[in-house]
């Protein structure tokens, strides 16, 4: 039922530790990658910056800088949004072709099994009268 923790519990006390100072250590890792991705990408504005500094006054390279990366940002969520959109259109079209398929399955089921459109017919008819059966006093000429 739960398999992670039944091969931690076959594992020996050592083993245990051993796998879960090895995550530690994986995580602690990619921690460390991420602090020095940050501190590059920081580092590359500023040089962006100063580079623009000093061919540009400072605060038209500082509106350089942010116009761009205003441009920058409006591009990722136009992305996002599209490809959202995309997959939920996606999931709409793969719903619809199950639902096709089970409707055409049940239908293929029921002429298999009464042999042409008169077991749809009666399993119709059948699907009304159950229906008056269960809910009786609510027809179209009924009052309350």
């Amino acid at each position: 039922m739960f398999p992670l923790l039944s091969t931690l519990l076959s594992l020996s006390p050592s083993n245990v530790t051993g796998a879960v100072s090895r995550r530690m250590q994986r995580a602690g890792g990619y921690v460390l990658a991420g602090v020095c991705l940050l501190t590059a990408y920081v580092a590359g504005v500023v040089a962006l910056a100063v580079y623009l500094a000093e061919h540009l006054p400072v605060w038209a390279a500082l509106a350089a800088l942010a116009a761009g990366f205003l441009v920058l940002a409006g591009l990722i969520l136009w992305a996002s949004a599209r490809a959202a959109r995309a997959a939920e259109r996606q999931a709409r079209e793969i719903a619809a072709a199950r639902q096709d398929a089970a409707m055409t399955s049940l239908l293929g089921s029921l002429g298999a099994a009464g042999g042409s459109t008169s077991a749809i017919v009666a399993a119709a008819l059948a699907g009304l009268m159950a229906g008056g059966l269960l809910n009786p006093g609510k027809g179209p000429g009924d009052t309350p």
